[in-house]
């Protein structure tokens, strides 16, 4: 199944993924607001990396883990935003959000929460 990135609704318009910078395979991604996962897909089946997409939608999370269920290091969480980037788990290298939580979440909260969770040393 073919994946790609974009910003938009429209393939090839606006930036690509390169906006999230260099990273390693197997470094650690968060996707606030995956939707059915497209982007996350994408994300992990070109650069081998680990992309965990979060959505507060059960349905969209359901059809994310249906459709993309074979590509590695790729795993779908129904969960609010901030409480997944408060909760326990790793430090991450990249988080962005296409169309989700910057529109939903308070950046007050947000932002804070979002930088606390990105991994100090860079690459994890």
């Amino acid at each position: 199944m073919e994946t790609w990135f974009g910003w938009t609704h429209h393939r090839g318009r606006g930036p690509d993924e390169s906006l999230l910078g260099e990273h390693p395979e197997g470094a650690r991604v968060v996707d606030l607001g995956c939707g059915r996962g497209l982007q996350a897909a994408h994300l992990a089946a070109a650069h081998r990396w680990r992309v965990t997409g979060v959505d507060e939608s059960t349905a969209a999370v359901t059809q994310a883990r249906t459709r993309w269920h074979r590509i590695p290091g790729l795993e779908f969480v129904q969960a609010e935003v901030v409480d997944y980037l408060t909760g326990d788990g790793p430090p991450v290298d990249a988080v962005y959000s296409r169309f989700g939580a910057a529109w939903f979440v308070d950046p007050q909260t947000l932002l804070p929460a979002v930088a606390a969770r990105l991994d100090p040393e860079g690459d994890s």
